[in-house]
């Protein structure tokens, strides 16, 4: 794991890892919700304040944002 942040909702985080991925978790379950794949590394990850993008940028240069409820970039 490279960052972590916690949402603004207290009720989920957000990971970014080596592995190639950025993972949602339940803070009240404790179980991954989703895992975002992406073509490189991820050192860094943000979430918006209302809940629905998590961005994240790693070895690529590049920043990527995806949607929460859709699970899309």
């Amino acid at each position: 794991v490279t960052d972590v942040k916690f949402c603004a909702d207290n009720e989920h985080v957000v990971t970014s890892s080596i592995d190639k991925t950025i993972r949602l978790w339940s803070l009240k379950t404790k179980a991954l919700i989703h895992i975002f794949d992406t073509p490189d590394v991820q050192g860094c990850v943000a979430v918006s304040k209302i809940n629905r993008e998590i961005l994240s940028g790693g070895d690529g240069k590049q920043i990527y944002i995806w949607d929460i409820e859709t699970k899309k970039r």
